[in-house]
């Protein structure tokens, strides 16, 4: 299996999605259990487990296309 990501220099970079890409939104996007799912939401579950059904990721860096962890906000 190839990486779906890039990551930065430094641990503060944005670790860029590699793997497809929404074009109209700019969200990365992947295959999961079956599902399509946003890779940031995807990554973000994977370090700090389930997000309420309520809330939505914010990327702190502001590029979409970021699944850094530091990045994302719940």
């Amino acid at each position: 299996m190839m990486p779906r990501v890039k990551l930065g220099e430094s641990p503060n970079d944005c670790w860029l999605w590699i793997g497809a890409i929404n074009k109209r939104t700019g969200y990365g996007k992947k295959q999961h259990c079956g599902r399509t799912e946003l890779a940031h939401r995807w990554m973000y579950q994977q370090l700090f487990g389930r997000i309420p059904d309520h809330l939505v990721i914010n990327h702190k860096c502001g590029n979409r296309a970021c699944v850094n962890p530091w990045h994302l906000d719940l």
